[in-house]
């Protein structure tokens, strides 16, 4: 009777250890979604979407997302100011993911990203009866290297930091026009640089909620 369970342990000890690693493999393939809060030295802010599995994830980003419309008048030399600007990059990528324990993760990868920033102040002039307006428009097409780590305070809320070197090239223009009451004159200036930037605004920090 021993003999014979024995064998029978024997025989199901192959199946437990399959079935453990099959479920082991099937936590690791099994579909995940993360969406969470991002910012760039705390006065740039974003949306980021991930979806995946465990060790690997598209990365969908709204990073450096900032419109500001702004009035200045300066009485001393009968100057008003008119400024507005608008900011964004989106960006998408991939990342992989090393688990180093429960709580902590490594990831790298990269992005594809496209930035645009628009910028136009007015400046008034009572005095001499004239008009400076300065316009900018810049495109922003690069690619960014992505180096970070994350810790799961629970198993839906992710905190991660992540650094992001990268290269990006630059084009648009930049116009003055100058204008009172006899003459208007205007100057184009064209744009263009190729960029490397590794530096504070290169940290990002991520809040996110996965499920």
């Amino acid at each position: 009777m021993k003999k014979s369970l024995l064998i029978l342990l024997c025989s199901a000890l192959p199946f437990g250890v399959f079935a453990q690693d099959n479920e082991t493999a099937t936590s690791e393939m099994s579909r995940q979604q993360e969406l969470g809060l991002t910012t760039s030295n705390f006065d740039s802010f974003g949306l980021t979407y991930r979806i995946g599995t465990q060790k690997s994830l598209w990365r969908f980003n709204t990073l450096l997302f900032s419109s500001n419309n702004s009035d200045y008048e300066y009485k001393d030399d009968n100057r008003e100011t008119t400024a507005n600007s608008f900011n964004t990059t989106l960006s998408i990528g991939k990342e992989y993911r090393k688990q180093i324990n429960d709580k902590f993760d490594l990831r790298f990868g990269a992005d594809l990203s496209f930035g645009y920033l628009y910028r136009k102040s007015n400046i008034n002039d009572t005095d001499n009866s004239s008009e400076i307006i300065d316009k900018e428009t810049l495109y922003t097409p690069g690619i960014n290297f992505v180096l970070g780590a994350n810790y799961s305070i629970n198993k839906n809320i992710i905190v991660g930091a992540e650094i992001l070197p990268g290269i990006y090239y630059t084009t648009g223009k930049e116009e003055t026009i100058y204008s009172d009451e006899e003459t208007e004159s205007s100057n184009t200036v064209n744009i263009s640089r190729l960029n490397y930037r590794l530096s504070n605004s290169s940290l990002r920090l991520s809040l996110a909620y996965r499920f």
